[in-house]
């Protein structure tokens, strides 16, 4: 009962991830803003075992094009790399 209840939660939170990584990636200001999210994307979200391993790769993705450029500032002040046009 147990391991069921387990299994379910965990499901269930990768549902969610994935749910909110595709709002944030198809939405004004988003990785895909350009295209509408189709089959495909549902198949990620609903999927047992694709949708748990998907969720956890995007946890480690941007889902908006600033949270990219974020990470991009956040790496070159790490490694003090300076860029010409000031950002960085």
């Amino acid at each position: 009962m147990t391991t069921i209840l387990i299994i379910l939660i965990v499901y269930i939170s990768s549902v969610l991830q994935m749910r909110n990584y595709i709002r944030k990636a198809h939405s004004k200001g988003g990785r895909w803003s350009n295209i509408d999210p189709d089959g495909r994307d549902l198949f990620f979200v609903f999927a047992p075992v694709l949708n748990t391993l998907t969720a956890i790769t995007t946890l480690f993705s941007a889902a908006s094009r600033s949270d990219v450029e974020s990470r991009q500032r956040n790496v070159n002040k790490f490694f003090d790399i300076k860029k010409e046009n000031g950002k960085g």
